[in-house]
């Protein structure tokens, strides 16, 4: 299979031909990759900003795919199946883990910097880390949907309590995250005032779900005061 890895800080990555992987751990899975996404994180553990990266590595966290082989003891999955990823593997054991609060685990082991990532044409991925595509989710939405669409779900439901019709203020509104935010906030049922640092990003951030777009400046918070008629926002989401 074709294999991108990272061998040395700072250089360009190296295309290799490599063996697929075919030995499984009882509880791993064989994912055929259908996307991966290509996160800042990467280009920034490609410039040395995670020093306990193991070299050489397979990058890529962000993982849709198919299976293609199970593990002896893997259950709830089967081959064929559509997966998204978690962007690690976590110990499943902990009081984290237990409590669903997995990117807290103290175990975890991270795809691209511990262990090989999605760069690759085949990745081996803990059964723990997988959930079954939903019907008529494209690969790119599941690429994200760990790295990004989920972060952003916990944040808004289960640490802002977020509820519709309350009003959220998405700083950062025109990089990765911020865009995301802004249309799952929108989702949720929420009124999305967004800010900016970029006058030509303004337009399409109103068009994928903002109903105010600021560009930011010295009268930023006036700004907001005024458009929420001196109540201000509920809930912030803060992403630069």
């Amino acid at each position: 299979m074709k294999a991108l890895y990272l061998e040395s800080i700072g250089k360009e990555l190296v295309l290799k031909d490599v063996p697929v992987p075919s030995a499984l751990a009882p509880d791993e899975v064989l994912v055929e990759t259908e996307l991966t996404g290509i996160c800042y994180r990467d280009i920034l553990t490609s410039k040395g900003f995670f020093p306990r990266t193991r070299l050489p590595i397979v990058l890529g966290h962000e993982i849709s795919g198919k299976i293609v082989k199970l593990g002896s003891a893997v259950t709830g999955f089967k081959e064929g199946d559509r997966v998204g990823s978690l962007i690690y593997e976590p110990c499943g054991k902990c009081e984290y883990c237990l409590s669903g609060r997995e990117n807290l685990c103290r175990s975890k082991r991270t795809f691209g910097e511990d262990i090989d990532g999605s760069y690759a044409s085949f990745v081996k991925v803990s059964s723990r880390s997988l959930i079954k595509a939903p019907d008529g989710v494209s690969s790119a939405g599941l690429a994200i949907s760990a790295c990004v669409t989920g972060m952003l779900m916990h944040a808004f439901r289960t640490r802002g309590a977020l509820f519709p019709g309350e009003t959220v203020l998405v700083t950062g509104a025109g990089g990765g995250v911020g865009i995301h935010a802004v249309q799952v906030a929108k989702a949720l049922g929420a009124k999305v005032i967004a800010a900016t640092s970029s006058e030509w990003k303004a337009a399409k951030i109103k068009e994928v779900g903002a109903s105010d777009v600021i560009v930011w400046n010295e009268g930023f918070g006036d700004q907001v005061k005024k458009l929420t008629e001196g109540r201000g926002v509920d809930v912030i989401l803060e992403s630069v």
